[in-house]
């Protein structure tokens, strides 16, 4: 699977036509083209519930810059709000807004996408996914719908201990060399 085009929301499931539709929506997509953007989360994997959003990931050397230019460009979306927060230690930019389908996050931070949790994070659960096979997924979906978040099902479920953010990407190092 290539997550890092978006080629494959417009061959899949429902839910991943219309979160295509919602990157393709004003040029969202195009907007954020020069950040490297990369679609992360449940909705990629096929795990998404009801209550699922769009997270996209970027780059940026300059925080600064990248915030206001979502401030400038995102001022018209419905609900849209650019925000600086901490996120395990490194500075980053949280935008949120409505889409046509689904909420929207664009999350950036001054690291290399494919070095961020988020990107390697899904990586690892769809690898997760591809071996254990439909009974695993649908035991995955069963805890996101009873209120769990991806990364503390998926370590629920493969019984690792303590932070399942870390623990996951320690278990995706030692399983798979992600």
């Amino acid at each position: 699977m290539n997550f890092d085009e978006l080629a494959y929301l417009k061959s899949g499931s429902i839910a991943q036509h219309m979160a295509y539709e919602d990157l393709m929506l004003d040029g969202l997509w195009d907007l954020l083209e020069g950040y490297k953007p990369r679609l992360c989360g449940t909705i990629p994997l096929g795990i998404q519930t009801a209550k699922s959003d769009l997270d996209i990931i970027c780059e940026a050397v300059d925080l600064d810059e990248f915030f206001d230019f979502l401030n400038v460009k995102l001022s018209n979306r419905n609900g849209g709000e650019v925000k600086k927060r901490y996120k395990r230690g490194l500075l980053s930019v949280i935008a949120q807004f409505e889409g046509k389908h689904y909420p929207i996050e664009i999350f950036c931070q001054n690291l290399p996408v494919e070095e961020q949790f988020a990107y390697r994070h899904m990586l690892i659960e769809h690898r997760l996914l591809e071996r254990e096979g439909d009974k695993f997924k649908q035991a995955i979906i069963g805890l996101k719908e009873k209120g769990y978040k991806t990364e503390p099902a998926f370590s629920q479920l493969l019984g690792l201990d303590g932070d399942p953010y870390l623990a996951l990407l320690a278990y995706g190092k030692r399983e798979f060399g992600i």
